[in-house]
């Protein structure tokens, strides 16, 4: 901890030098200093130490290696070398996309690094000075301005694996090791009691390793470590297998849903409707693929309705979820490799209680005290819930010839809002069908949350536009209500300091890299939010380069003329998405759906007001009461990095 504290202290000390110069570095601070022991090209203060590799291996219980951590691992010895050595997170990932699903690289991270001796509670028992008002070091007469560690760190570089086996590849690509110790000999088991010959006679040994583990669960591999010096280690890692039949994930790969929650049925549906991203100059090799969204969905059938075909629905939306995190119910998750890695207890369990599905977040409080769901409630009340998730999938690119159809991942639920309203388009119609063929005369309810929101109203409104075009009965979406739950129509927040910290932290946090890159910066993020931080290219000794306290002001305080507002500014994709928003619908609509009864619903005050409402007759406000309950429900879609930060909700 005291090692962290150093090197922010040292990020603010320079704050003022590199304000008047971007480029100022610990190194700047370090010119007056003897840098020859510096024999890695590694100062591990040079970047924040997340990782704590000054006590991996050497503190008790801290010497076991997984995906993640390996990751952070490389990025801070990469940045603590001046990003002169190893490669960057992107490289790394650029190797690992070319691997094939069943395959999972061991990395194996070996080398020195040097620490500042400096002490900041009494620098006499350091070997450094720190003049603060040169912003400058200088060393102590006698003593070593630094001290030297090694750090070895070995993990599968994957999350976790679906199949009948793993095949861990070692290869030289995946081995980053600097000059200084370097392993003689490296043995691992991989958690099925084999000993395994990994490198030899300081040779890498490229092999494919084939494990046929017998179950599901956490695989702890075991390595034997000697350096050249003829010093020892014993070091490990984790990974998470699910043993199944198949190689490919399917968004079909549903579980059966809890029992106790009544007749169940799980589908999944790919929209007729194509669409292309924003980004569709043809010039452009990293243009928006056109693409038939997926969705799957899972019907629980009312109390009363033992017939399995859909008499009285109720469509309920997933909201914004990059990365499918939140599946329908828990056992969506135990059923994904990917999603119960990482919601593990500390006994490697599935953590039941912290996990929250879509039916999760439909758990309320009666007014007696008494838990209640939404979800039971309605079954009850005779309604057949269909609840929608957008998971992360894999389909063809239309932009490609037929014959030679390009394979694209979407994540989507972080989509364009308009490709996955073509989803539900498609689940509205075949949900009508149903309700035809059975005899049905009752109309759909349809329930969007946050994000899901906009999604619904999009294709709310599509199909009312179609149909008065063509008018053709397909197009009749037969919803009867509509209703609209902490939906952002007219765009979302989160503050710009919180996302101006996550880019500042992206050069040094690879879970910060991962959240601003692919989270913040997905295409369902930028649709909505009124504020999206990019930082301001500056002019550096004739260079463009961003800056870390200048933002592009363009891109903040969006909105549109076709929200009532006067000028049109923002990021593209808000102003792009909220003016689809507002002609799609038929003439006079303003973008929303006609046929319907609407209705908007706010989770209450993030600011904690008991404010109700304003009566305009009595000019004055009205506040709930004490003990009063105005409105209670939990329906925010939850995004988690894992920093020291808050949650962030859209």
């Amino acid at each position: 901890m005291k090692k962290i504290i150093l090197s922010i202290w040292i990020l603010l000390s320079l704050s003022n030098v590199m304000s008047q110069n971007p480029e100022a570095t610990l190194d700047d601070a370090l010119q007056n200093v003897n840098q020859s022991t510096v024999t890695s090209g590694i100062i591990y203060e040079r970047t924040m130490q997340l990782a704590n590799l000054y006590n991996f291996n050497r503190e008790e219980g801290f010497n076991t290696a997984n995906y993640k951590y390996f990751r952070q691992a490389l990025l801070e010895m990469h940045n603590a070398s001046n990003k002169n050595l190893f490669v960057n997170i992107d490289q790394l990932d650029g190797q690992l996309e070319q691997e094939a699903q069943n395959i999972v690289p061991i990395g194996i991270l070996n080398t020195d690094f040097q620490l500042l001796n400096y002490n900041m509670d009494n620098e006499t028992l350091g070997g450094l000075l720190y003049n603060e008002d040169t912003k400058r070091f200088s060393q102590i007469n006698g003593r070593p301005p630094f001290y030297t560690l090694h750090t070895t760190v070995i993990a599968p570089l994957k999350k976790a694996v679906e199949g009948n086996n793993v095949t861990y590849k070692l290869n030289i690509n995946y081995l980053f090791q600097n000059q200084q110790q370097k392993i003689k000999t490296l043995s691992a088991d991989f958690g099925d009691g084999v000993n395994r010959t990994l490198i030899t006679n300081q040779q890498l040994i490229s092999q494919n390793i084939t494990v046929p583990y017998a179950t599901s669960g956490v695989k702890t591999a075991t390595y034997q470590v000697t350096y050249e010096d003829n010093s020892s280690l014993t070091t490990y890692s984790t990974l998470y297998f699910k043993k199944t039949q198949g190689l490919q994930k399917s968004i079909g790969l549903l579980c059966a849903g809890t029992q106790g929650l009544g007749t169940t049925k799980n589908d999944t549906l790919q929209a007729d409707i194509s669409f292309q991203g924003y980004n569709n100059d043809p010039s452009d090799p990293n243009r928006d693929p056109t693409i038939k969204a997926k969705i799957q969905y899972r019907t629980y059938f009312a109390d009363n309705n033992s017939t399995g075909i859909v008499n009285n629905p109720i469509i309920i939306l997933d909201g914004f979820d990059p990365g499918d995190k939140r599946k329908i119910e828990d056992c969506d998750c135990e059923n994904d490799a990917d999603c119960i890695s990482g919601n593990m207890d500390s006994d490697n369990n599935f953590d039941s209680i912290n996990y929250d599905s879509i039916v999760d977040l439909q758990d309320f409080t009666l007014s007696n005290g008494d838990d209640g769901n939404a979800l039971e409630t309605l079954r009850t009340e005779g309604f057949d819930v269909i609840i929608v998730n957008h998971p992360t999938y894999k389909t063809d690119d239309l932009n490609t010839p037929e014959v030679i159809l390009d394979e694209v991942e979407i994540d989507g639920g972080a989509y364009y809002i308009e490709s996955n309203a073509f989803a539900l388009v498609k689940l509205l119609q075949l949900t009508k069908q149903e309700l035809s063929s059975n005899g049905s005369t009752a109309q759909i309810k349809l329930i969007g949350p946050s994000m899901g929101g906009q999604i619904a109203k999009y294709a709310l409104s599509y199909m009312e536009k179609q149909e008065e075009l063509t008018g053709d009965e397909e197009w009749d979406h037969n919803v009867s209500h509509y209703v609209s739950f902490d939906s952002p129509h007219l765009g979302a927040n989160i503050p710009l300091g919180d996302q101006a910290l996550l880019y500042l932290l992206s050069g040094e946090s690879a879970a910060a890299k991962e959240f601003y890159e692919e989270e913040l910066a997905s295409p369902a993020s930028r649709q909505q939010l009124i504020e999206f931080h990019q930082p301001k290219m500056v002019d550096v000794l004739g260079m463009q380069v961003p800056s870390n306290s200048q933002v592009q002001q363009s891109l903040l305080n969006a909105r549109t003329i076709s929200q009532g507002f006067s000028q049109n500014r923002g990021d593209d994709f808000f102003q792009i998405h909220y003016n689809n928003q507002f002609n799609n619908g038929v003439s006079g609509s303003n973008g929303f759906p006609l046929k319907t009864v609407n209705l908007a619903v706010v989770n209450g005050s993030l600011t904690g007001s008991t404010l109700t409402d304003y009566v305009e007759d009595e000019r004055a406000y009205h506040f709930g009461n004490d003990s009063q309950r105005v409105f209670n429900a939990t329906a925010h879609a939850r995004v988690k990095i894992d920093l020291p930060s808050r949650k962030y909700s859209i």
